[in-house]
């Protein structure tokens, strides 16, 4: 259920930051959300497939930050990751 709220959510994005990559450990949040700190930032990681992007694994991810966009994991600055490989 929450893929199909999340992709209702993406729809309204007007505007979304260039494509980053970050690099760092994947840790599970509250509601089963993926977080990954990096540089003292925390993003909370919405990913289609988990078996790369899964807790405890070292990753690099590419992907873009919303504009004004807020999740319902309710911390963390919101990444959607549109390519990922474990290190």
């Amino acid at each position: 259920m929450w893929r199909a709220v999340f992709v209702v959510l993406l729809l309204g994005f007007a505007s979304c930051t260039p494509a980053e990559t970050l690099h760092g450990v994947v840790r599970e949040g509250v509601e089963s959300c993926l977080a990954m700190e990096v540089d003292g930032q925390t993003y909370t990681l919405f990913v289609n497939d988990r078996a790369v992007v899964r807790p405890g694994a070292e990753v690099v991810v590419t992907g873009y930050r919303p504009a004004n966009a807020g999740s319902g994991c309710m911390f963390g600055e919101m990444f959607i990751v549109t390519w990922a490989r474990r290190v």
